[in-house]
């Protein structure tokens, strides 16, 4: 579904990405993990042109992303950023028929009963059908996410890029915003790369991996094949305890104290 060859991506002169090259699949759940600072945001900005590339090349659905217009690659990837930025306050429905806007006609100003209808399911499949209604300044955190996310389903791509979904979320909504998306992967056969620093969470709900660290990609594979002790360790810096979750044998880590 999107294929990454040699990107290299600097800031000012300061190098963030250099020479990764990395495949995320169709139809499966991507987690992208690494420390702080490796690069993981940048990757995301590239994939959907908000920063632009030194050097390298990426492709969607093996169509080169730099050839695509902007309307092209909005109808390919929605993207579901950390923070609900807001210039002005507005009630749920409106906000997610934003959503609709690469779908509409030349000419189009209004927003039809289909574009109402497909904004209804995304609402219904992240379980805030009776939100529709409610201002945005009154939600919760989690509420919103979940908003941001309806919105993206709104914009019916396959691919959903998202920048740590469940950053600053209590526990429960980090379940069960990640229990959403594995159930649209599952059922809507909808692909997700999203960006998590929880590697007990990545490992849960993630198929594959890819770990970046000093500017490269240190290891990418099933979280059975990166979640390691030895791994961690050496890209983090710390020690950790290795074990399996009883249910899901998936494995996880606990750092360990000095």
């Amino acid at each position: 579904m999107i294929h990454v060859e040699s990107l290299s991506v600097a800031y000012d002169e300061k190098e963030i990405l250099e020479d990764v090259s990395l495949d995320m699949r169709a139809c499966e759940i991507t987690g992208i993990i690494g420390p702080n600072g490796s690069g993981k945001t940048t990757l995301l900005r590239a994939i959907t042109r908000i920063v632009k590339p030194k050097a390298g090349k990426i492709f969607v659905d093996n169509l080169d992303v730099e050839t695509l217009s902007n309307l092209c690659l909005a109808k390919k990837i929605a993207v579901v950023s950390q923070y609900a930025i807001n210039a002005f306050d507005m009630n749920v429905e409106d906000y997610i028929l934003l959503g609709r806007i690469p779908h509409r006609r030349s000419l189009q100003f209004i927003d039809s009963a289909s574009d109402h209808n497909v904004a209804k399911n995304a609402l219904f499949l992240v379980g805030m059908l009776d939100f529709g209604n409610r201002m945005l300044s009154s939600l919760s955190a989690g509420e919103r996410q979940l908003v941001l996310i309806a919105r993206a389903i709104t914009q019916q791509t396959k691919v959903l890029l998202m920048d740590e979904p469940t950053s600053h979320l209590d526990i429960f909504h980090q379940i069960k915003i990640l229990e959403i998306i594995k159930k649209l992967n599952i059922e809507k056969k909808l692909t997700f790369v999203i960006v998590m620093h929880d590697l007990n969470l990545a490992s849960q709900f993630c198929k594959r991996l890819i770990l970046l660290n000093d500017k490269k990609v240190r290891i990418q594979g099933t979280p059975e094949e990166i979640i390691k002790k030895d791994i961690i360790e050496e890209v983090y810096k710390i020690k950790v305890f290795n074990e399996k979750f009883p249910h899901t044998k998936k494995p996880f880590i606990l750092p360990v104290s000095d």
